[in-house]
């Protein structure tokens, strides 16, 4: 699950200081920041299908124009 804020303001520092690790907060467009579990991410989500689908991530294109996109090309 993930909470999307539309804010221009930063909410990072809030989000860490609320929840901790428990929690993260990505700015995804000038007006919008997600707010997903800690250790949850685009990356994370594309290493899991690769290993449901037994794919080598080696061999996966990663395309992004976002922050939030960042941890898919790690």
């Amino acid at each position: 699950s993930k909470v999307i804020v539309m804010t221009r303001g930063s909410v990072e520092a809030e989000v860490g200081t609320r929840f901790g690790p428990d929690a993260q907060a990505v700015r995804t467009h000038p007006d919008l920041f997600e707010i997903l579990p800690g250790g949850v991410s685009k990356g994370s989500g594309v290493a899991r299908l690769c290993e449901i689908l037994e794919l080598d991530p080696a061999r996966v294109l990663a395309v992004g124009d976002q922050e939030n996109d960042v941890p898919t090309f790690g």
